[in-house]
């Protein structure tokens, strides 16, 4: 089958568009990776706290408020879209490493489904 030069032209431009599209998406789901290892570490950090201990809580990603650990064995997360939940720090773990799993696995099928033929490299 013979292109034209424009046909090839506009394949190649489709092909550009779908990679840029992958690259957004790849750059979010490192953000999110990141965001939930963070967390990780954090709660590695509070399990040395103890209650009453002074600590920054973070609203954003660049403001921070003052507060007081009430229950040092216990974290409030995340569910999703709103939703939070009291839970120990070795399951409060258990759930940030199963969204951590779970964004790796959503790159994988994205990736899979474009036949990104390159070996990825999870950072």
């Amino acid at each position: 089958m013979q292109l034209s030069l424009e046909q090839l032209s506009s394949l190649k431009q489709q092909h550009e568009d779908e990679l840029q599209e992958l690259q957004k998406q790849l750059e979010t789901l490192s953000g999110a990776k990141r965001r939930f290892l963070n967390a990780r570490l954090a709660l590695d950090e509070i399990k040395n706290s103890e209650e009453g201990d002074k600590l920054l809580v973070p609203l954003n990603s660049s403001l921070y408020v003052p507060g007081r650990i009430l229950k040092p064995n216990t974290v409030t997360v995340e569910l999703g879209t709103g939703y939070y939940c009291e839970k120990d720090v070795p399951a409060a773990k258990e759930l940030i490493d199963r969204k951590v799993y779970s964004s790796q696995s959503n790159l994988l099928i994205e990736l899979t489904e474009h036949n990104i033929g390159y070996p990825i490299r999870f950072n």
